[in-house]
């Protein structure tokens, strides 16, 4: 989610969305998931805000 989001744009991102009734998030660049191979599957608005949904590969023989 944008407001947990720790990178440098989503302060200022956060901050006019939140803050100053801003629709637009299109500068948030969101932050992956700790670990190797994620990619982003969805950007979009919800009741709580912006959110950033994330997807892997699930590992070779399963997890």
């Amino acid at each position: 989610m944008l407001d947990s989001d720790t990178s440098p744009e989503a302060d200022k991102v956060a901050t006019d969305y939140f803050e100053h009734g801003s629709g637009d998030f299109s500068g948030w660049n969101p932050s992956p998931p700790q670990g190797d191979g994620w990619f982003i599957i969805s950007v979009h608005d919800s009741d709580d805000g912006p959110v950033a949904l994330w997807a892997t590969r699930e590992p070779a023989g399963g997890a």
